[in-house]
């Protein structure tokens, strides 16, 4: 666990892993070969974009958003078009959904949505695990993103959705649906 709060003591004095559940607080050292991927000012975006390209090119996806990001509605659409995808949203993102696109929440037929009270982002995809932890004050930090591909990595990701997953509501419960 040292070594992995090793790799950036300000991104974890500043970050909050109590967003986590329990079993996976005490998981962190599994991101073997972490590294915090930081924006840079010139660069806002970058986290988003490097997020993006990984799932433009995964078999499947895996993501946890709990910020509405209407770019990422656009890749998942390009990307489910073709592969399985699973997405899971907080009800504030489905609302924000919904604002934008005439009370429906439109859903491309390879995803399956849910809704869970998560304050975590996370994304599991080809081979890499992105994990995004709030700050400290609870908001959501879109300039850090931890990164890791390591075997362990990857399963501690894998584990962490399905934990989240199993006890989500279906979107189509939450709100009106329709398929893109």
């Amino acid at each position: 666990m040292e070594s992995t709060f090793r790799t950036d003591l300000d991104y974890w004095r500043t970050h909050d892993i109590r967003a986590l559940p329990d079993p996976f607080r005490a998981r962190l050292s599994e991101l073997e070969g972490l590294d915090v991927f930081r924006v840079s000012e010139t660069d806002p975006a970058g986290a988003i974009r490097l997020i993006h390209d990984s799932l433009r090119n995964a078999a499947e996806v895996a993501v946890v958003s709990p910020v509405h990001f209407p770019d990422l509605g656009q890749t998942l659409r390009e990307v489910c078009e073709d592969r399985p995808g699973r997405l899971l949203v907080t009800e504030a993102v489905v609302d924000e959904v919904r604002r934008h696109d005439d009370g429906d929440v439109p859903i491309p037929e390879n995803l399956t949505v849910r809704v869970a009270d998560v304050s975590f982002a996370l994304a599991v995809a080809d081979g890499t695990t992105f994990l995004s932890l709030p700050r400290l004050d609870g908001s959501y930090d879109p300039s850090t993103e931890l990164v890791a591909d390591s075997d362990t990595a990857v399963r501690f990701g894998n584990d962490l959705f399905e934990w989240v997953w199993r006890d989500a509501t279906p979107v189509g419960d939450v709100a009106p649906t329709r398929p893109l």
